[in-house]
């Protein structure tokens, strides 16, 4: 169970806005539950362990009912067993700049390292403050579209990593479809680390209500060639609108090592049990 509080009061600050509904509690409410398994159940095993924020954000996010969640780097900085350092990349830098602030304040002992920009090609940097010896890293990525780049993650993977990715697969794919098999467009492509996707897709005959399923199979696949476990769709957390039932996306684990993938099943028992109710002037708490 995760005994990190999600609610937070506004502090005047800015804050992310953009896509924030009350389903992001979920997600946010999952992470924690992951970060607390993986940080308390290896900080025996290992002498160093990284925190890796690839869309850190502004720290705070607030949701469409006016409520204020703590975002993934505070979470990660709350953890029972924290981190021995922290590495959060944000490309907007007013969103930077407050991570900064909120950090420093409230957490003014961690090892904490920024990175402005895009994290596609800030990632060598990023990759380059990580310990290479006695050194297990976790990296969160969070992007709100296809925007992650199948060779960044390859880069990471060459690390002792595991990653907790959201694919937003319902929100970008499935709206930009047919962008996306337009034969000029190369997104996807960047997304997946190869064109062959596409004719993969043709080739099944699938309706296109699948081809967000599609894609997730498909990345799970394209991860396995980097050394992950397979990651069926079923291990994938699937985050639904609350009021309408639609799919948002999926949180997907990739991990090399069986026992993080218990710690994710622990995860997703104890964050599903803690989902709160809620009502339109903000969650029943």
């Amino acid at each position: 169970m995760t005994d990190v509080e999600l609610y937070v009061p506004d502090d005047g600050l800015p804050m992310n806005e953009k896509g924030v509904g009350s389903w992001s509690v979920e997600k946010y409410r999952l992470l924690a539950s992951y970060i607390n398994q993986f940080s308390t159940g290896t900080k025996k095993a290992w002498g160093h362990r990284t925190f890796i924020d690839l869309y850190a954000g502004a720290g705070y996010s607030r949701l469409r009912n006016g409520s204020i969640l703590k975002g993934s780097p505070m979470l990660s900085l709350s953890a029972r067993d924290p981190f021995d350092q922290y590495l959060f990349c944000e490309e907007d830098p007013v969103s930077l700049s407050t991570l900064e602030t909120r950090v420093h304040r409230d957490h003014p002992s961690s090892s904490v390292k920024f990175f402005e920009g895009d994290c596609n090609i800030k990632i060598d940097e990023i990759i380059d403050s990580v310990p290479r010896h006695n050194s297990l890293t976790l990296c969160f990525v969070d992007p709100y579209n296809l925007s992650i780049k199948f060779g960044t993650l390859a880069k990471l993977a060459a690390r002792r990593i595991d990653l907790l990715c959201l694919l937003a697969l319902h929100m970008d794919a499935n709206r930009a479809y047919d962008i996306y098999m337009a034969q000029e467009s190369s997104k996807v492509d960047s997304f997946l680390g190869t064109s062959e996707w596409k004719q993969a897709f043709k080739d099944a005959e699938r309706p296109r209500r699948d081809f967000p399923i599609f894609l997730a199979e498909f990345f799970a696949k394209r991860m396995s060639t980097l050394g992950f476990e397979e990651t069926p769709t079923h291990s994938m957390h699937l985050v639904r609108t609350d009021d309408t039932n639609v799919p948002r996306y999926h949180l997907a684990l990739f991990s090399k090592h069986q026992l993080a993938y218990k710690f994710w099943e622990n995860a997703r028992s104890s964050s599903t049990d803690q989902l709160p109710m809620f009502k339109k002037d903000g969650p029943c708490l």
